[in-house]
């Protein structure tokens, strides 16, 4: 009877560690493509030009 626990054990095991690896990869990929600006080439130059004023300047 030993041995039909510890089956029952590593069935429960390997069941919970699937649903753990779905609920990860699921919740990763809805974070990433709710993210609005995941695509979006962004100009860095001038969004620092217009937080700083003084970006680019050699003083």
């Amino acid at each position: 009877i030993r041995d039909d626990w510890k089956y029952i054990a590593s069935v429960i095991d390997r069941l919970q560690l699937f649903i753990f690896f779905a609920v990860t990869a699921l919740g990763t990929l809805k974070i990433l493509f709710d993210a609005p600006d995941i695509l979006k080439v962004i100009d860095q130059n001038a969004l620092l030009k217009k937080w700083d004023p003084k970006f680019g300047t050699n003083s």
